[in-house]
């Protein structure tokens, strides 16, 4: 009899365990380099791991008009519904222009870059070259500016449907088919304006040119339900 009830418990167990694999929390704390991001360390940019935080750097020299970039392989399924959350902590949000984003479904031919300034937030389709193919969305959004605010912004699927949300608020949604799961941050510098620009879903910092955002964590839910 107990023989019997240890074999019921283990096929349950197995059940259980088959039917969850889809269904988990990976986070990336920056700790160490879990998720093999490809540091760069040159003269005028830089993206490295830095006491907990993926920190990118670029300075008013860089004046090449393709930004900084990082990617890798984020530990999530594409195809099935799930939840990428970004906390960040940026140091000072100034009246001057920078250009930083989120890249996500980045293959061979091109990629999705997400767009934030205090402002404005929109979606860009580029190819790998940076060169815009197609700008989806353009919304005015409320962002306050200060020092060492932090900031969440949020990308998830649900069936067809792609939702951007920055500090709880939805911001857009769209339906956006999704074929790679390599997905990062971009980086540029740029002039002293009035209102601060930033690409991605990324707050980023502006002082005399120089750019710089400190990613804190990414958390990504992947959820078991199938797809609606």
């Amino acid at each position: 009899m107990k023989r019997l009830f240890f074999t019921l418990a283990t096929i349950v167990l197995i059940i259980n365990t088959v039917a969850g694999q889809d269904d988990f929390r990976k986070v990336e704390t920056f700790n160490r380099n879990t998720w093999k991001w490809d540091e760069v360390a040159e003269k005028h940019k830089s993206a490295t791991i830095q006491d907990g935080f993926l920190v990118l750097y670029v300075d008013k020299l860089y004046k090449t008009k393709k930004p900084l970039e990082i990617t890798t392989r984020f530990p999530v399924n594409v195809q099935r519904n799930f939840k990428i959350t970004y906390k960040v902590v940026f140091p000072a949000l100034s009246q001057q222009t920078s250009t930083l984003g989120i890249i996500f479904n980045k293959t061979d031919y091109g990629k999705s870059v997400l767009k934030i300034s205090e402002n404005l937030f929109e979606i860009v389709n580029s190819d790998n070259s940076g060169k815009n193919i197609k700008t989806e969305s353009k919304i005015k959004i409320p962002l306050k500016g200060g020092k060492d605010v932090p900031v969440t912004i949020t990308i998830e699927k649900k069936g067809a449907n792609l939702i951007f949300s920055v500090n709880g608020m939805k911001i857009y949604e769209a339906q956006k088919e999704l074929q790679s799961s390599e997905w990062g941050f971009s980086l540029q510098s740029g002039k002293a304006k009035g209102g601060a620009m930033f690409m991605g879903g990324i707050i980023g910092q502006v002082i005399s040119g120089d750019a710089k955002v400190m990613i804190d964590e990414i958390i990504i839910d992947q959820v078991e339900a199938e797809d609606n």
